[in-house]
């Protein structure tokens, strides 16, 4: 599963595995390791170097963190957004639904461009309406 979703982000930004590696500080063959044996048990210093270089916590990349659904991750990359500025979306609740519409992401993040402070906060929420 981390090798996927290394493969993944690695790809939807446009990257080489040798720009990862080499933005990561890790060797090429780490992250052709990574993407391809799913056995592999990495590091945890690597595996914070390639978060770091593809913009995503760790907790996303072992499968724990919050799932990027796909209109989002569409809408993301059309728009530039780091993929580590979806974390206060996708703990929203926006309407008290789960699925919410590429339309309704759209307007999520033209109101944060719109209201950075509001969207500092916003990133500081560790569960949905709870604040740290």
């Amino acid at each position: 599963m981390i090798g996927k979703r290394i493969k993944q982000l690695r790809e939807d930004l446009d990257m080489s595995r040798e720009n990862l590696a080499g933005q990561a500080g890790v060797t090429r063959q780490t992250v052709t390791k990574l993407e391809e044996d799913p056995a592999q048990n990495p590091k945890l210093d690597s595996l914070q170097r390639i978060a770091s270089a593809l913009e995503v916590s760790v907790a996303y990349l072992i499968g724990e963190g919050y799932p990027i659904p796909e209109n989002l991750r569409r809408l993301a990359l059309k728009n530039g957004v780091p993929y580590k500025d979806l974390d206060p979306l996708l703990r929203m609740n926006f309407e008290g639904k789960e699925n919410v519409t590429e339309e309704e992401w759209k307007h999520l993040i033209s109101s944060f461009k719109d209201y950075p402070d509001l969207y500092k906060r916003m990133g500081r929420f560790r569960e949905k309406g709870q604040t740290s």
